[in-house]
């Protein structure tokens, strides 16, 4: 009976351990069953998730990425760090927040600003730098625009250190004004209307702008006048112009008396007009009557710095430098003295007469001339005789004459000197010039200044001697026959007296 009921007992075990094995069994398979029925437990949001490769609160390392510091499973504002490399961003929002649509990527909160090479933008688009707008590889206009909101400005500052500048703004009052200005007081200078162009000048101590003139610093101006149909730049102060364009086809330049409020007599500089009924110019200077192609009052000059032709008021031309030329006389001989004296003898050559010149001895063998020194003359210019001579025999070369010209000048109302001032030119024979009438060319030149007998003016009567003297040996053994004389000057005057 022992025996019985200890085997019994071991039954009872056994059951009880087959009864909760298969309760327990029962109880895995329900659990098992109820996770395929309602799916894993959501994993908590991940702080990165890259192609579901890592999600994870903590650390995670992927190629060279770095997130360390995660704390808090569903929190990214917090202070964490993401490290490329070496190169860490220390908190999340750095990154920005930005949204794409489409094409068109924009911050998603519209109160931030953009900074480009700047950390701190104070605008919501700050660029430290160039901006270049290029349209080259794709073509078209390149525009910059700035809208400003309905009756409200769009400006551009243009500035140095933030401080001194200009303004240029659309006004957006609804006045169709384009204003400039100054940035830092904020006035304007200048407003240009949108509608028609018409611009005003507001600064009134530099540029005026009212409904007929314009002036530029209070002396320079200019007025448009409708009804006389012209335009004047001139002083507005007085209302003379300078510079004149009228409907007659007449540019005036200068002061001119046509408008001129106050009546004076003012003078014209110049005047460029048509011919009466043709197209042909009239060009005057100093008139505003031009009655031929150049008409000046006044002087003129044509040519070069140096050298040049000049026209004064009274109509005289006038030489200067190479222009200057030269003006031959013939000096009236005095006969009465030849023929009284019957001396120096008279001598005929084919159509030529001449007089034979001896050696002087105070016996009247010598010739007396006079004349008005011109008005051309130039007055700072050595007058120049010139005698032509010839040997009246043949003579060895290398023999010499001798003439002398003794000389003085007096005016309309000065005093003839009983002195006279002389001068002398020696003349060798030449080889193959010592024939009889081989002729030469005996030169004098006459000082303008002489200290002896004063300064010559033009229209003074100058009078003088020619006569023969001995010369250097060896001298000509025959006399000389003197056939011609001339007196040079140099001219600057071209006019009618002579």
């Amino acid at each position: 009976m022992v025996v019985d009921s200890l085997k019994v007992k071991k039954r009872w075990n056994d059951l009880k351990r087959i009864f909760f094995f298969v309760l327990f069994m029962i109880l895995i398979s329900t659990l098992v069953s109820a996770k395929f029925l309602f799916g894993p437990e959501a994993p908590p949001p991940s702080i990165i998730n890259v192609s579901n490769f890592c999600q994870m609160n903590g650390d995670c390392t992927l190629t060279n990425l770095t997130v360390i510091n995660f704390t808090t499973a569903y929190d990214y504002n917090v202070t964490h760090s993401i490290c490329i490399g070496s190169s860490c961003i220390s908190n999340l929002d750095n990154l920005g927040n930005w949204n794409k649509t489409g094409a068109y990527t924009f911050l998603a909160n519209p109160s931030d600003n953009v900074g480009i090479g700047v950390s701190t933008p104070s605008s919501k688009l700050f660029v430290e730098g160039d901006i270049t707008l290029d349209t080259m590889a794709i073509g078209g206009n390149a525009t910059l625009s700035i809208n400003s909101e309905l009756n409200y400005d769009a400006c551009i500052n243009l500035t140095e250190g933030n401080a001194y500048g200009f303004k240029i703004c659309n006004d957006g009052s609804g006045s169709n004004e384009l204003k400039i200005g100054n940035y830092l007081t904020d006035k304007n200078y200048m407003i240009i209307d949108r509608d028609d162009g018409i611009t005003t000048f507001l600064n009134t101590t530099k540029t005026t702008l009212s409904t007929d003139d314009i002036t530029i610093g209070g002396y320079m101006g200019v007025r448009l006048n409708n009804d006389n149909r012209f335009i004047k730049m001139g002083n507005p102060g007085n209302d003379v112009s300078h510079i004149l364009f009228d409907d007659n086809d007449q540019l005036a330049i200068g002061t001119e008396t046509l408008y001129s409020s106050d009546g004076s007599t003012i003078i014209e500089l110049m005047r460029f007009k048509r011919e009466g009924g043709t197209d042909l110019p009239l060009i005057g200077i100093g008139t505003e009557t031009p009655t031929s192609r150049l008409h000046v009052i006044g002087n003129a000059s044509i040519g070069g710095i140096d050298n040049y032709v000049s026209i004064d008021e009274t109509g005289y031309v006038k030489l200067f430098g190479d222009a200057k030329g030269k003006l031959t006389f013939r000096p009236a001989l005095d006969f009465i003295n030849q023929i009284a004296h019957a001396k120096p003898t008279q001598i005929s050559r084919n159509s030529f007469k001449g007089y034979s010149m001896p050696i002087y001895n105070d016996d009247d063998e010598e010739l007396f001339f006079k004349m008005r020194v011109p008005y051309r003359w130039d007055g700072i210019s050595d007058l120049s005789l010139k005698v032509l001579v010839s040997l009246s025999a043949d003579e060895d070369i290398g023999d010499q004459f001798k003439f002398n010209f003794t000389w003085n000048h007096v005016n309309t109302t000065g005093l003839i000197s009983d002195t006279s001032c002389s001068i002398s030119s020696q003349t060798v024979v030449l080889v193959d010039r010592n024939v009889a009438y081989n002729t030469y060319s005996v030169p004098f030149v006459i000082d303008y200044i002489d200290s002896g007998c004063g300064q010559i003016f033009s229209r003074d009567m100058l009078g003088g001697k020619l006569y023969r003297v001995d010369a250097a040996v060896p001298e000509v053994a025959n006399e000389i026959i003197v056939w011609d004389w001339a007196m040079e000057y140099q001219v600057d005057k071209m006019y009618g007296k002579w």
